[in-house]
């Protein structure tokens, strides 16, 4: 569980960086709202939390197979 809750924090202050560069990046001048960065950084989470839940499914009912 340790390993995970780190995985996730990292990437979440990650995304957070990213997302709130992305104006600099891309050389626009507007700037997205702190709501808006934070559904984009909740909803790569729950996409990310999806598929590794999913893989660890997928390789407990491979292991049982075997």
């Amino acid at each position: 569980m340790g390993r995970s809750f780190i995985f996730y924090t990292v990437v979440a202050i990650g995304l957070v960086i990213i997302a709130l560069n992305a104006d600099d990046i891309e050389g626009r001048q507007g700037q997205a709202s702190l709501t808006e960065t934070l559904l984009v950084v909740g909803g790569v989470m729950l996409v990310l939390f999806g598929m590794r839940t999913a893989l660890a499914k997928f390789n407990a009912s491979r292991d049982r197979r075997e």
